[in-house]
């Protein structure tokens, strides 16, 4: 009776938010973890005020490309889990995390 029913989360929508849309942390928001999303958000506006706010345009390249790699890695370690994998550790695993 107390047992809680974790609906299934498909790790190919995960890789998809992991290298589209990793600035904005869409791939920890679907997987359950806001606090982390919430992390991806901060860098990449911080960090984004800061460089436009001191005109180095250079470091546009570095500030929010640092995110899509991360994505990226993210997502490519998503699909090389087995389905059962990326559950227990992405889905109900994420709860215990930060």
């Amino acid at each position: 009776m107390d047992q809680v029913v974790r609906k299934q989360k498909s790790k190919w929508v995960a890789f998809i938010l992991a290298v589209l849309l990793p600035a904005v942390g869409a791939h920890k928001f679907y997987l359950g973890h806001p606090k982390l999303g919430v992390l991806y958000l901060i860098y990449t506006l911080c960090l984004g005020a800061v460089v436009i706010a001191l005109s180095l345009p250079e470091w546009t390249i570095i500030s929010f490309h640092f995110p899509a790699w991360i994505g990226l890695v993210e997502g490519v370690i998503y699909i090389l889990k087995s389905p059962d994998d990326f559950q227990r550790i992405y889905v109900e695993g994420g709860r215990k995390m930060l």
